[in-house]
């Protein structure tokens, strides 16, 4: 389940660069979240805009839990399942 839940963390918080660099104009853009994209960076030349969605984190949230809770009752599904076969 650990390996599950440090999964979901990197997918969330590790940032998506998705930048254009061009000769009149530098700009770089990154972006945050899993399934949903909950925050958007715009680095421009010495500019920083951070737009936050908060309706999106709540679904990335929910999804990350609903993920953890199906990892958590399989496993506990194979164990008790391995248990009740043993003589």
């Amino acid at each position: 389940m650990m390996f599950v839940a440090s999964g979901l963390v990197w997918l969330n918080l590790h940032p998506l660069r998705a930048g254009v660099h061009s000769d009149l104009f530098l700009w770089e853009e990154h972006t945050w979240g899993w399934p949903l994209l909950f925050k958007k960076s715009i680095i421009a030349s010495l500019t920083t805009v951070e737009e936050w969605t908060r309706q999106d984190m709540l679904i990335d949230l929910a999804a990350a839990l609903t993920i953890l809770a199906s990892v958590a009752f399989g496993s506990e599904w194979i164990i008790r399942r391995r248990e009740a076969c043993k003589p």
